[in-house]
């Protein structure tokens, strides 16, 4: 598993636990496999945490 750091349009920052995400104009989407596992409305940053 994959942790996600991902900053919206209001500055909130997030951490995302998923393998893959998808990011468009309208959010990033989070998933384990087929399974949608978060959804950030607004995303406009999204980079790998590595620890």
């Amino acid at each position: 598993m994959t942790q996600w750091k991902v900053v919206d349009a209001k500055g909130q920052t997030f951490i995302v636990e998923a393998l893959t995400y998808v990011q468009d104009e309208h959010s990033a989407r989070f998933y384990v496999g087929a399974e949608l596992v978060k959804e950030i409305p607004k995303a406009v940053f999204v980079e790998r945490v590595i620890e």
